[in-house]
């Protein structure tokens, strides 16, 4: 069984105890100083982490340089890390916490067009600078729910854990932030259906 259950709670301690999982024995060893275990945790979580940063940075090199901000603070807390959510539910819950202090999320990216670009490759960008334009008009509560859920795959109830919302908000936050996003790519000519 790939879930927690019941009876994987170790009572005296109140942690999870899932018994083979990889990632539960990385962490328990990161926070033993296992430098390693703490590197395998950084490949397993360092692409959904800087595809996070991308969204709240205007360069890569700007979101990753973040990510690794990010990573540092991550090393500093792990000793407060509970395990009482997925590691990935509090890495993002660090993550996005640190980004809305340094940065606005959701710059667009604007890049010049050569050109010689063919005119597919023209109406994919306009289409990318429509959507991110729709994106960047969204209130940020409705910015966070939309790139958390649709770009990043994580459920509404991770969602709540990671924004502090309750999981109905962010449903809700979700249905608005997708119906606001049609309605302004509508009113360009650009059909999101």
């Amino acid at each position: 069984m790939d879930h927690l259950s019941l009876n994987a709670i170790d009572t005296k301690n109140k942690t999870p105890n899932p018994g083979p999982d990889p990632e539960w024995e990385w962490i328990q060893q990161a926070k033993q100083g296992n430098q390693l275990a703490f590197e395998e945790l950084y490949k397993c979580h360092s692409g959904r982490l800087f595809s996070l940063c991308l969204h709240y940075c205007t360069t890569p090199q700007e979101a990753e340089d973040e990510c690794q901000e990010i990573f540092i603070k991550l090393l500093k807390g792990l000793s407060k890390f509970r395990q009482e959510s997925a590691f990935s539910t509090w890495a993002y819950r660090i993550a996005v916490n640190h980004l809305n202090r340094i940065r606005s999320p959701f710059k667009p990216k604007l890049q010049p067009i050569e050109s010689n670009t063919l005119q597919g490759r023209r109406s994919t960008i306009q289409l990318e600078l429509d959507l991110t334009n729709a994106l960047a008009s969204l209130p940020a509560k409705m910015k966070k729910v939309i790139l958390l859920h649709d770009r990043l795959g994580f459920s509404h109830e991770e969602i709540a854990k990671i924004t502090g919302i309750k999981a109905s908000s962010s449903r809700s936050l979700l249905c608005r932030a997708r119906m606001a996003m049609r309605d302004k790519l509508k009113s360009r000519g650009k059909d999101a259906t």
